[in-house]
Formats: C-alpha cells, sequence, structure tokens
C-alpha cells in the first residue's frame, strides 16, 4: 500500500491546492507498488486500474450508452461527463474568472491560459501551445517539409512527440517508428 501519514496526506492537500486541478485518482503517483501493462508499458496504481485501462484502450471496449444520444463510452466516469453535455451541469469553475465547464480536463487546460504554461513547443520558431493538436496544425501549416511529426507506419496514430509514438508502437509489439516529414 501507499504511505499513509499526516504529512503525507497534508502533502496531498498542499499539491491539489497548488495545482488546482489534481484529481485524487492522480494521487496513486506515490504508491511504492505499481502495475505496468503488458501491452503498452503504462503504469498503474493497482489491478483495478490496470483492468480499466486494458478494456479501455487495448480492447476498445465502450459499454457504457448515452439514452439522449446514443455516444458510447469505455467507462461510467466519461459517460457522466459526456451527459453533462445534454444537461448543462457545469461543476468545475475557473478561480480567476467567470468560466465554467462539466468537464475537469477543458479546466485544467483553461487554467493554463491564465498561468502561461503551453507544454508543446514547436521547434522550428517560437510558438507553444497548450495542446499537442494545436502544434501539430502549427507544424502542417508553417513548417511543411521540416521534422516535427510522427506517424505510425501501422496505423493512423500521429504525434508531436517521440516518446508517445514509441508507447503507441508497444501496442502493436514493435520498436520500430516512421518519422514522417509532412
Amino acid at each position: 500500500m501507499g504511505i499513509q501519514t499526516r504529512q503525507t496526506n497534508r502533502l496531498y492537500e498542499i499539491i491539489f491546492y497548488l495545482h488546482g486541478f489534481l484529481l485524487p485518482t492522480y494521487l496513486c503517483i506515490f504508491r511504492t507498488r505499481r502495475r505496468e501493462c503488458d501491452q503498452c508499458g503504462k503504469t498503474f496504481c493497482d489491478s483495478k486500474a490496470l483492468k480499466k485501462h486494458v478494456k479501455a484502450v487495448h480492447a476498445k471496449l465502450k459499454p457504457y450508452s448515452c439514452q439522449v444520444c446514443g455516444h458510447c463510452s469505455a467507462t461510467k466516469n466519461m459517460l457522466r461527463v459526456h451527459l453533462r453535455q445534454h444537461s448543462g451541469d457545469k461543476p468545475f469553475a475557473c478561480p480567476a474568472c467567470s468560466y465554467s465547464t462539466g468537464d475537469h480536463n477543458s479546466l485544467r487546460r483553461h487554467w493554463m491560459r491564465h498561468t502561461g504554461v503551453r507544454p508543446y513547443s514547436c521547434p522550428h520558431c517560437p510558438y507553444s501551445a497548450i495542446q499537442s493538436c494545436s502544434l501539430k496544425s502549427h507544424l502542417l501549416r508553417q513548417h511543411p517539409g521540416l521534422p516535427g511529426i510522427y506517424s505510425c507506419y501501422q496505423c493512423s496514430f500521429v504525434s508531436v512527440s517521440k516518446n508517445s509514438l514509441d508507447d503507441h508502437l508497444r501496442t502493436h509489439n514493435t520498436s520500430q517508428y516512421f518519422h514522417n516529414y509532412y
């Protein structure tokens, strides 16, 4: 099991407060016993989280269906987030402005606008972005023919990160990658 001291619990509270959007499920990074996925190498807090990952990512099972529009989700939580689109429920509010959303990831990305955090940087110019898809679009529009986009040669997966491509390729049981020059 994980470390169960009061000091650690306080550390968790401080981390949650400073980042604002760190969910309790992410706190498992502090646990010592982790489970690794045989197919892609990602690690998880416990066997339950690993089983959910395998079903959702590798088996691509989506057993949860929206009664309003038919959208299918891999987990109950993903369906609950989807249902907020129909209900208009927006429980996640920005502490710095009036923005609110039904998805914690949207709030996390929004918060990056306030903090200036832009984790995806162009290797060819000063451009940076909050999301990898914005960097992909930038590279294709502004720097066609230059390196920076990595493509899987077995499927349509595309990434701006070689590490992400390498992780993806493990799902195909291979370590080769194709560096695509668009």
